[in-house]
């Protein structure tokens, strides 16, 4: 065996630089992706909820947060301000001067769809939904006009927000079995949660339970939407400078909706997404499609002053002993 040896070589002051350069791109992408795994996980575990014991935890409302509801806080009663008559069944008025009353939300834009937008697109729109005079929601309309949150979840950040776009979808599949499994007594959404009731379905896991998630969703949604209008009014939809950005509509409006409901743990995932929100003339242009930013927008309010009123009525419902078990 030869003891011939031929020394490595020393790397030069350069490659050496270049070495760690490297390494550090490596952890830092790596440290990255444990967070983004972390926090992917985080916000999963917020929207599950199956920890909870019972349907009462879920009603059981602060005293101290007032549930904003478009045209007054009393569901069915009509409201509206100065700005607003009547609602529809008559009411005395007495809410938000903002708010136009009965089933209309805050005064906007209330023109045609643009068929370009992303809302403009959607087969079944909120406003398409039929409300009986008892403020009976058609089961089978609102679940084709709900099929828009989980997209539109998707349009903030799709891989950040995956798992609350997952939920919306299970909990739309979840009421929709009900109903096609009952049609004859789940025709409104109201008459879907009684039926369950009187059949004594497990309120765990039933559909009367995915209308209450479903329901808050579509709440924090629209909410976030709506501060944000109100935050940036008159600001146009493409402006890189906004009065507040959209991330601050969101956390806004968190305290007073879904966090009521998490743990601190699930709290803290929130917290965390919502740097992750995207810019706002970003999400107009993203809604907006092959039509303009400014498009996105008006459609924005547009689906927002509908919604405001289902989700008033919904709201309304849920506080009822006969949606409880």
């Amino acid at each position: 065996a030869s003891n011939f040896h031929i020394p490595a070589s020393k790397p030069s002051a350069q490659e050496a630089k270049l070495n760690m350069l490297s390494n550090t791109t490596i952890w830092s992408k790596s440290l990255q992706l444990i967070v983004g795994i972390l926090l992917i996980c985080n916000i999963a575990a917020a929207f599950d909820y199956s920890h909870v014991k019972h349907p009462r935890q879920f009603l059981k409302r602060d005293p101290r947060i007032e549930i904003n509801i478009p045209g007054g806080n009393t569901p069915n009663r009509g409201g509206g301000g100065r700005d607003g008559g009547g609602g529809r069944d008559g009411g005395r008025g007495g809410g938000d001067r903002d708010y136009a009353g009965g089933r209309g939300g805050m005064r906007g834009y209330d023109g045609p769809w643009h068929q370009g937008s992303f809302f403009g697109r959607q087969s079944k729109k909120f406003d398409d939904v039929p409300i009986d005079g008892d403020n009976g929601i058609h089961t089978s309309e609102f679940l084709d006009a709900a099929q828009a949150l989980p997209s539109l979840i998707d349009v903030l950040n799709t891989a950040t927000f995956l798992p609350a776009s997952q939920d919306s979808l299970n909990n739309i599949q979840k009421i929709r079995k009900r109903y096609q499994a009952a049609r004859g007594s789940s025709g409104t959404l109201q008459k879907l949660v009684q039926s369950e009731k009187d059949a004594k379905v497990s309120y765990s896991g039933s559909a009367s339970e995915a209308l209450l998630w479903l329901t808050r969703g579509l709440d924090f949604t629209a909410q976030s939407l709506r501060n944000d209008l109100k935050d940036n009014k008159d600001i146009p939809a493409d402006s890189s400078s906004p009065k507040k950005p959209l991330s601050d509509a969101f956390k806004k409006t968190y305290p007073g909706t879904l966090k009521r409901f998490q743990s601190g743990t699930q709290q803290a995932a929130f917290g965390a997404a919502w740097s992750l929100v995207p810019d706002r003339r970003d999400f107009y242009r993203k809604i907006g499609q092959s039509d303009s930013s400014q498009a996105g927008l008006e459609d924005t309010e547009k689906w927002v002053t509908v919604l405001e009123n289902i989700v008033g009525i919904l709201n309304g419902f849920i506080e009822k002993p006969e949606s409880r078990w």
